[in-house]
């Protein structure tokens, strides 16, 4: 039997102690199945109430079972998500759904445990949804952004991504340069 998620808290360093480039080699990044609730969980109890309200723009203490259910309803066609984890420790996800109106716009959020922001870890998740959004025919990705999303706001920015003229809370970022982001860009 595994360890439950807490377990591997302890064995990665805050992210002020650990640069980018020592992560690097502990870094994984994969397709999460349908149903692989068990990651999702972890990585949302390693986000603050802060992160959480801003990830789900609303306050969110706990996501209850039909959220969980959603959110792990896969499709390789139209909601993909992909899991990081360092040395075994889930530690973000980031997931597109494709827009049922607009096949090549897709809906993209990303989050990253509090302890492990800021070191490249959600860039990298970014831009390897990217690939698979461009492999599945997708030139958009959508994110919402609440305006106090300060720091998500900046970081989109850095990638290319522009405000929406009918919506100051959607940005939409080009697929083909978000898959070619480099690490020097990332703030998340």
């Amino acid at each position: 039997m595994s360890s439950p998620p807490e377990a591997h808290l302890a064995s990665v360093p805050a992210a002020s102690t650990l640069p980018v480039d020592s992560l690097s080699p502990f870094l994984r990044i994969r397709r999460m199945r349908r149903g692989d609730s068990v990651p999702l969980l972890a990585v949302f109890a390693g986000l603050s109430p802060a992160s959480r309200e801003l990830r789900y723009q609303t306050p969110t203490p706990r996501l209850r079972p039909g959220a969980v259910r959603a959110l792990t309803d896969l499709d390789p066609h139209r909601h993909v998500a992909l899991l990081a984890t360092v040395r075994g420790r889930p530690v973000g996800i980031a997931r597109w759904a494709r827009d049922r109106t607009h096949p090549g716009d897709a809906e993209i959020a990303v989050e990253v445990v509090d302890d492990l922001q800021g070191v490249g870890i959600g860039s990298a998740l970014l831009r390897e949804a990217a690939r698979l959004a461009a492999d599945a025919g997708i030139t958009h990705l959508l994110a919402s952004m609440s305006e106090s999303n300060h720091r998500a706001r900046h970081w989109a920015r850095s990638l290319g991504a522009r405000a929406s003229d009918f919506d100051p809370e959607l940005f939409l970022l080009p697929v083909a340069r978000t898959a070619g982001a480099r690490d020097t860009d990332s703030v998340a």
